[in-house]
């Protein structure tokens, strides 16, 4: 769903008559809207809006189409200021989606030489977006059909759901948002192991049935019998049908599409490390191994394409390879890397590529010769630096994300298990310590525009990192 934001401002002059009652002229000076330029606009609210303007007397000319910092007018009254001031007033509240009607006098400022009122009015609308799909071949059937695939824009989780919710809410902080969803499931579980059941109306309910066989009556239920069902309610599937509407996406040709890469070891996400194993979830990524322009092909942060060779598994939506970074790749602190497979699908069919979409990251050894964490491609600095660590070496884990509140946190734990407290890292920086280890680990900013490319690193990766570290003693401990 986007969303376009409809603001009209009139602005009507008094005149005095020569009978000596003010009258008003029959139609506004001035009026216009904004809408966006592109039909989509992001949640984080980044604008691009076009002004639309009418222009209904002589005493108003000029006025240009501007991307929304600034409304640019010349008026022969000379009160080109005021307006910007009044645009920027109400453009305070439209980027909160407030449904807001404003009124303001302006009496005789010098600015404007005669009396008159300027209303504005702003009106939030929504706009559904269409269910995207596309149309792949059914080849159970005879002769062969074609399905519908929905194909979905986001996977919201409870931060992205609860970020929905206080745009949809704006009294709602997001973040009440996700506890009160939390809450909720919690609660749903808790009444259904006490034998209830929920029924939401409009909405879902939730049963638990005991889907076991049993030879005798008098058998004893199996271990574990419970079963959890979730039933959507026909209002609700009736109300997404109202509103829904579709748009087919363009046939694309059959490439490698991979959908998930991890460690096998410790289930890490986008974590690769030399030795273990490490797979890709996908289709269409199988390839012949006997063909040496096919294959998986690693490239880290100094464009070192390495060709896998190590290759255990090799299916049409998995793959298992033995990671080789071969004899001069990139060190740490430049630990970022992507990987990709080639494949042909006819014997002389043309070489296609799919890459993943994220970047892997491989371990940073960290020491105090080489402090630094989350550094982005073949950068020489990223944002922060280890300081102080004590401890004895250990595997662990950095993790990193910017919070829909625009506040970064960060955790550090062990390889696996739970991560310590978390951090709010203030923006002026500082010594941040952070528990989760034996010891506390001590970071710091490297200079004073950290904070902003820190964000803007997140934001590339999609709001959250991860940095798998080999940490040794670092500082003067």
């Amino acid at each position: 769903m986007s969303y376009y934001t409809i603001v009209k401002i009139a602005i009507t002059k008094s005149n005095v008559g020569r009978s000596g009652r003010a009258k008003r002229s029959p139609a506004p000076l001035l009026s216009f809207h904004t809408k966006p330029r592109n039909r989509n606009i992001s949640d984080t609210g980044q604008d691009q809006y076009l002004t639309l303007v009418r222009i209904n007397t002589r005493h108003w000319s000029g006025l240009a189409p501007d991307a929304g910092q600034n409304l640019h007018a010349t008026m022969q009254s000379g009160s080109r200021k005021i307006l910007v001031r009044i645009f920027r007033f109400f453009r305070f509240y439209l980027l909160r989606s407030l449904f807001e009607r404003f009124t303001l006098k302006i009496g005789d400022t010098g600015k404007i030489p005669v009396s008159g009122s300027i209303k504005v009015y702003i009106q939030h609308k929504e706009r559904v977006m269409p269910i995207q799909y596309k149309v792949i071949p059914n080849y159970l059937t005879n002769p062969p059909s074609y399905l519908a695939r929905p194909i979905a824009r986001n996977t919201l989780d409870y931060d992205g759901l609860a970020a929905q919710i206080n745009l949809h809410n704006p009294t709602i902080p997001a973040a009440t948002a996700k506890a009160v969803l939390e809450a909720f499931r919690e609660e749903v579980i808790r009444q259904l192991a006490n034998g209830n059941t929920i029924n939401l109306a409009g909405f879902m309910s939730f049963i638990t049935t005991l889907p076991a066989r049993l030879d005798l009556p008098t058998d004893d239920l199996p271990l574990d019998p419970v079963d959890v069902k979730a039933k959507p309610s026909v209002v609700l599937k009736q109300e997404v049908t109202q509103q829904a509407k579709y748009e087919r996406l363009p046939y694309s040709k059959k490439t490698p599409d991979i959908g998930a890469a991890y460690d096998t070891n410790s289930n890490i996400a986008d974590w690769i490390r030399p030795d273990y194993g490490f797979r890709l979830d996908g289709s269409n990524i199988g390839f012949d191994a006997t063909d040496p322009t096919q294959g998986v092909f690693l490239t880290d942060a100094e464009d070192n394409v390495v060709q896998q060779t190590k290759v255990s598994l090799n299916d049409p939506s998995k793959i298992i390879i033995t990671p080789a970074f071969g004899g001069e790749p990139a060190v740490s602190p430049n630990v970022e890397k992507t990987i990709a497979v080639r494949s042909r699908y006819t014997k002389n069919g043309q070489l296609r590529t799919g890459e993943y979409s994220k970047h892997l990251r491989s371990t940073n050894v960290v020491t105090t010769e080489q402090p630094k964490l989350f550094v982005i491609g073949d950068n020489t600095n990223g944002p922060l630096v280890v300081s102080d660590y004590s401890g004895d070496q250990v595997m662990c884990r950095f993790e990193a994300v910017y919070r829909t509140d625009d506040q970064i946190s960060l955790a550090v734990g062990p390889l696996e298990g739970p991560l310590g407290l978390k951090v709010i890292i203030p923006p002026a920086g500082g010594d941040m310590v952070l528990t989760g280890l034996d010891d506390d680990v001590t970071v710091n900013f490297i200079d004073d525009g950290s904070y902003d490319l820190f964000v803007a690193s997140l934001l590339s990766y999609g709001r959250y990192m991860l940095e798998v570290c080999d940490l040794s003693t670092v500082g003067g401990a």
